[in-house]
C-alpha cells in the first residue's frame, strides 16, 4: 500500500507535532550515523526540540564542538562554497522548474508540429497551406529540414559503416538527397526526391 503523502506544515496538534518530532530526530540521528559510516565522512547533529532546555547533540558533546570549530577554522570561501540558505535553495528550485517546464513546451511543440505536417501531407487541413499562418509554415519548414537532415545524416552513416553495399547507396549517401516541395492545386504538398547515381538521376516524385 502507498503511502499517504504529508503536508509539509506545522502540526497543529502538540501531542502529535511532539511524537513525531521524536520519531524523526531518532531517525535523522540514525541516517547520520549509517552516512558517516559507509562514506567515511565527519558529521554531527545539533538539534533543538521545542521546550527542551538542552539540545541533543550527536555523537557527543566534543566531537560536534571538535568538528564545528574545525569548520570555522576554514577560509570563507570554503566555509560558503557549497552552502545555501531558504532563498538561494527556493531560487534554485524555481530555476529547475522553469528548466522543465521550457523543456516540455519545446516537446509538445514538436509534437505537435510534427501532427502539423501530417494533416498537410494528408490533404487535411481546411484551405491547404493557403490558409496558413507564417508562424505556421516557418515550423513546417522547420520540421521538413530537421527530417531531411536526420535522413542525409543517417545514408552517411549506413555507407561509412558499409562502403560496399552498393553504387546506389554510396551514390546516395557521397551526394545527399535534394527534396523539392510543392503547393498542389487542392491546396495538398507535393515533392520531387532526387537520387544522383552512378548512371544518372533518379527521381521519384510523389504527393506527401
Amino acid at each position: 500500500m502507498a503511502r499517504k503523502k504529508i503536508s509539509l506544515q506545522r502540526i497543529a496538534n502538540n501531542s502529535n507535532r511532539r511524537a513525531t518530532f521524536r520519531k524523526r530526530r531518532k531517525g535523522l540521528i540514525k541516517k547520520t550515523s549509517e552516512l558517516a559510516t559507509l562514506c567515511d565522512v565527519d558529521a554531527c547533529l545539533v538539534i533543538y526540540g521545542e521546550g527542551d532546555s538542552q539540545p541533543e547533540v550527536w555523537p557527543s558533546v566534543p566531537q560536534a564542538t571538535a568538528l564545528l570549530d574545525h569548520f570555522k577554522s576554514l577560509p570563507d570561501m570554503e566555509q560558503y562554497k557549497k552552502m545555501m540558505n531558504q532563498e538561494d535553495f527556493v531560487r534554485q528550485s524555481i530555476a529547475k522548474l522553469w528548466g522543465q517546464v521550457n523543456k516540455a513546451r519545446y516537446e509538445n511543440n514538436e509534437r505537435a508540429t510534427a501532427l502539423f505536417l501530417h494533416d498537410a501531407i494528408s490533404g487535411r487541413l481546411p484551405g491547404g497551406l493557403a490558409g496558413l499562418t507564417v508562424e505556421q509554415l516557418s515550423s513546417l519548414d522547420w520540421i521538413v529540414k530537421t527530417r531531411i537532415q536526420a535522413v542525409n545524416d543517417r545514408l552517411r552513416q549506413l555507407n561509412a559503416q558499409a562502403p560496399t553495399s552498393g553504387a546506389f547507396a554510396a551514390s546516395c549517401s557521397a551526394s545527399p538527397a535534394a527534396v523539392g516541395y510543392s503547393l498542389g492545386s487542392a491546396g495538398t504538398v507535393r515533392h520531387a526526391t532526387v537520387f544522383p547515381g552512378a548512371g544518372g538521376s533518379f527521381i521519384h516524385r510523389a504527393p506527401l
